[in-house]
């Protein structure tokens, strides 16, 4: 019974997509075209996706109320540096994360990835897109593989355990190879970054950062590169990056440290 109370929530965000997903396919069968154009896909994600955040939100506060924590969730839990830096963080998280994966060669190796990817992003406006990825996409997919499914999960087996589990699911949950290793490894980020924090927001800020950061080098990646100025201000920013991810660790694990220390 427990397996199925950590399970269900992915099923919850997987149905939302497919209950849209079935309207263009009910289109598709009373008129003449063979297939769904691709300018369509990324209004399903993103509708889908939006679909799932009442519900999962409220199986959110139904939780936080059996373990006797207020199910009030507000922005005055972080202070505003601290989410801005939260936000840094996931932007350099997913610069060297990618960075990573191009050094593995995923990406040449699984070339059907960047394929798909690139389809979806010429057939829609930037507008749409950052809509999608850096709000709709970590929105639902924190209420559901942190919220509930991690916290559920640290419930039942601890930290660590839940922490690995998690973001194991996670990486599953994004279908192949390349987005299952970013994921997993982004996963146990986002994970302990609400240990540290204390806030379950923490884990959003994060995922927007990254993905916010993902969608612009996927955007105007080829514009910086062939811009001298836009470059160096790219390399000045890599390297502002990384110590803005060193700093960060450092500074909510040792406020996490702090503050168990003074409870």
């Amino acid at each position: 019974m427990r397996v199925w109370k950590i399970l269900y929530p992915i099923g919850i965000h997987f149905a939302g997509i497919q209950a849209v997903a079935t309207l263009p396919v009910l289109f598709l069968m009373t008129s003449q075209q063979r297939a769904l154009p691709s300018s369509w896909l990324l209004y399903i994600n993103l509708a889908g996706t939006l679909i799932s955040v009442p519900f999962t939100l409220w199986l959110f506060q139904r939780d936080q109320k059996k373990r006797g924590i207020c199910p009030c969730i507000s922005w005055q839990q972080l202070s505003m540096g601290n989410a801005a830096l939260l936000l840094f963080m996931g932007m350099g998280l997913s610069q060297y994360l990618n960075m990573l994966l191009n050094v593995l060669q995923l990406f040449n190796r699984f070339p059907q990835y960047t394929e798909s990817m690139d389809a979806i992003w010429s057939a829609h406006s930037p507008v749409v897109i950052f809509l999608w990825s850096a709000l709709a996409a970590p929105l639902s997919e924190e209420l559901v593989f942190r919220w509930l499914i991690y916290k559920r999960l640290r419930d039942w087996t601890g930290v660590k355990a839940a922490v690995f589990i998690s973001s194991v699911l996670f990486g599953l949950y994004h279908g192949n190879v390349v987005q299952f290793l970013y994921a997993a490894v982004m996963g146990c980020i986002l994970a302990l970054v609400i240990e540290w924090t204390g806030s379950p927001l923490a884990s959003i800020l994060v995922h927007m950062g990254a993905n916010l950061w993902s969608t612009i080098v996927s955007l105007y990646g080829t514009y910086i590169l062939e811009n001298e100025l836009l470059l160096s201000v790219y390399s000045i920013l890599m390297i502002a990056m990384l110590a803005g991810i060193i700093g960060g660790f450092y500074h909510f694990v040792r406020g996490s440290r702090r503050f168990r220390r003074k409870s």
